[in-house]
């Protein structure tokens, strides 16, 4: 719902259309936009450098509201007198994985105590596969995700971040724009090397443009996507897998009855 939203809203602007061509009335309601919402879209489409866009908005640069963040650091695969802080590391794959409603297996890895606090991830953050094929995948960070994760959480050197300048709303429209910015091949052009590529950041940041939305359009699409509710869905998800791979053999082989099991789950609060 949230892409079909972001496409309507932000790509074909059909808000703004429906209300130039008398398609809208206030108090009536489309398909994907309420009533209440009719006054936070204007009604005319103006002349940008990007192609017509909505009276009021603006076309920015990527880092009008984005700063490039601290490198990753891989760490070590065991605890030392140094590295005595355990965490999470990101790598490319897994953002991807989050970003798409997966849960990743994330591996554990050692950090010292500076390097994991100077590398905690603000909400808003935007997290970037830097290298590889795949290079360009993104992922809008919230702190949400350590109920999935564990509280510390880091990420790989092979991770580019994006500390945000705005508010974690805009950053939302923001990252929305970046995932179609790779799916339709844009980001390509910020590739460098061939064998290995590598994504290059400081020129996106200087010369990739999109369209902003004013601040309240941009909090109103944050609540449709719901990033929050997503993850608290995916963390209950996980226990109702754990507790159906460890009901089931039992179930299966007799080893215990349906009676046992509805105790077992009423202890474990879920039924």
């Amino acid at each position: 719902m949230a892409r079909a939203l972001f496409q309507a809203w932000f790509v074909d602007f059909e808000p703004v259309r429906a209300k130039m061509e008398g398609r809208w009335r206030r108090g009536e309601s489309l398909p994907g936009l309420p009533a209440h919402l009719y006054d936070l879209f204007p009604d005319r489409l103006v002349d940008s450098e990007l192609g017509e866009i909505p009276e009021g908005w603006q076309v920015g640069r990527l880092g009008d509201f984005f700063r490039s963040g601290l490198s990753g650091v891989w760490g070590d695969d065991q605890r030392t007198s140094r590295a005595t802080v355990e965490v999470r590391c990101l790598r490319g794959i897994d953002c991807h994985d989050l970003a798409e409603g997966r849960i990743p297996e994330v591996p554990v890895r050692w950090l010292s105590p500076k390097q994991a606090s100077d590398r905690a991830l603000p909400d808003g953050a935007i997290l970037i596969e830097g290298s590889g094929s795949f290079c360009g995948r993104s992922l809008l960070w919230r702190s949400a995700y350590k109920s999935l994760l564990g509280e510390n959480v880091g990420y790989s050197n092979f991770c580019k971040r994006l500390d945000p300048k705005c508010t974690p709303e805009q950053s939302a429209v923001l990252w929305m724009q970046l995932r179609n910015a790779y799916q339709e091949g844009v980001i390509d052009a910020y590739r460098t090397g061939t064998a290995f590529p590598n994504l290059d950041v400081p020129s996106m940041l200087a010369t990739m443009t999109f369209v902003n939305p004013p601040v309240s359009v941009a909090e109103e699409f944050a609540k449709f996507l719901s990033l929050e509710t997503c993850i608290a869905l995916l963390a209950q998800c996980r226990t109702l897998a754990a507790l159906r791979d460890t009901l089931l053999p039992k179930l299966i082989s007799g080893e215990l009855r349906v009676k046992d099991a509805e105790k077992f789950l009423e202890r474990a609060g879920v039924a």
